[in-house]
């Protein structure tokens, strides 16, 4: 009996010890909240660093990563990362985006604190399999440095996407997901081209957050792949009215040109790709896709305009003068092409790497028509011009000579 007596105070002991903890800890976020609301980022971090030492407690280690991954002024290659209480008025963004505040940071500006975040969490996953919060937080950090350093973090690329999406699905099979966790599922799924499981999981997204133009859009780049172009029109035209950036704005456009082209319907086509190039000008694929269509739908005065302007992103590119032989050729508008290349000549004139390219290119256009003589014309032109201002060396001289030495047996 005195033995029962001893085992059961001693485990009413523990377990009274046990709450006490919880309830710590339970104090400790409340306050680390109350500090983040209030943009005092750094003292939150050392509140928590001093309640769990040794990073032992997955709730405090969470809230940790959480501070990390949002909040931090610096950061090294996401192991080592630089916090700051904010003053009034000021930003977080305010702070990544002052190089001077970065270069004096060693002076003590900010506070430094080794967080490999990836070992501490992979730590508290061996004692605890079932958290799910640790795994997506797992995933959300390996996806944050894949976008974030790419090739040039501590493992390689694919790896961190493989491991992103692994312990995001591990997380949702221990019963934790969340829109943000189900969305790097899909954009993962994308990538390994396995579009319908990538539907299937951003279509879950948007059952928790329908207004994320991100998932919106890549939604539709989905269905565009698996040939539901009237589903794709249907999120990439909810996309285009979520964004406020330019940039994805034209993203967004260009997509819905790109699906309205895919159904055969070049006028919309057209009407999109100019909304995406009215939003973010200069843009190669808008311009040289516009370039096709409007040969195509034989407005040559348009045409003329946007191969000009198509060749003025680089004048000395010779892919992008390429493509405007290849878009006229291929549609059987030789005249017209043979005009554009007057027109730039009389442009580029004084300028002798444009006018190499320009008749390197139009030596190419009349190799088309089978024009030997003029083609080899224009490939001497060519040399002539590139000899002024490229190393003997270039590479272009080797292609140049051996056209001509084609040439001359014919």
């Amino acid at each position: 009996m005195l033995k029962r007596t001893l085992f059961i105070a001693t485990f009413l002991l523990i377990f009274a010890t046990g709450l006490v903890l919880a309830a710590d800890t339970q104090k400790i976020l409340e306050e680390a909240d109350q500090l983040i609301k209030a943009g005092q980022y750094d003292t939150a971090f050392k509140l928590l660093s001093e309640a769990d030492k040794k990073s032992e407690n997955p709730e405090i280690v969470l809230k940790q990563v959480d501070i990390a991954l949002n909040y931090f002024a610096v950061s090294t290659m996401h192991q080592m990362f630089a916090f700051k209480d904010l003053q009034p008025g000021e930003t977080i963004e305010d702070i990544r985006g002052n190089e001077e505040s970065e270069s004096e940071s060693g002076g003590g500006v900010y506070s430094y604190y080794q967080f490999e975040i990836d070992k501490i969490l992979n730590k508290l996953i061996i004692r605890f399999p079932k958290n799910g919060q640790l795994y997506k937080a797992l995933g959300e950090f390996y996806f944050e440095v894949s976008l974030r350093y790419g090739k040039g973090w501590l493992k390689p690329e694919q790896e961190l996407v493989e491991l992103a999406e692994k312990n995001c699905l591990k997380a949702e099979q221990n019963g934790v997901f969340d829109a943000k966790s189900l969305s790097i599922i899909g954009v993962v799924e994308i990538q390994k081209k396995n579009y319908q499981k990538a539907v299937d999981y951003l279509l879950r997204v948007l059952e928790q957050n329908s207004e994320d133009g991100d998932v919106n859009y890549n939604l539709a780049y989905a269905y565009l792949h698996l040939g539901h172009l009237d589903e794709g029109l249907k999120y990439a035209g909810i996309s285009l009215n979520l964004y406020h950036d330019q940039e994805y704005k034209s993203d967004a456009a260009r997509l819905m040109a790109l699906l309205y082209r895919n159904q055969n319907d070049d006028q919309n086509a057209i009407t999109y790709y100019k909304l995406s190039e009215t939003i973010s000008p200069n843009n190669y694929y808008n311009l040289s896709a516009l370039l096709e269509l409007y040969i195509k739908a034989k407005d040559l005065k348009m045409a003329a305009s946007t191969a000009d302007a198509l060749l003025a992103l680089d004048p000395t590119a010779c892919d992008v003068a390429q493509d405007i032989v290849r878009s006229y050729y291929k549609n059987g508008q030789i005249e017209e092409l043979f005009s554009f290349f007057t027109r730039m000549e009389q442009k580029y004139g004084t300028q002798d790497q444009v006018m190499g390219n320009l008749f390197f290119n139009k030596a190419y256009a009349f190799l088309l028509i089978k024009d030997f003589k003029q083609a080899k014309d224009c490939f001497t032109k060519a040399r002539q011009y590139f000899g002024k201002c490229l190393h003997k060396d270039d590479q272009v001289f080797k292609l140049i000579d051996q056209e001509l030495k084609e040439l001359g047996n014919n």
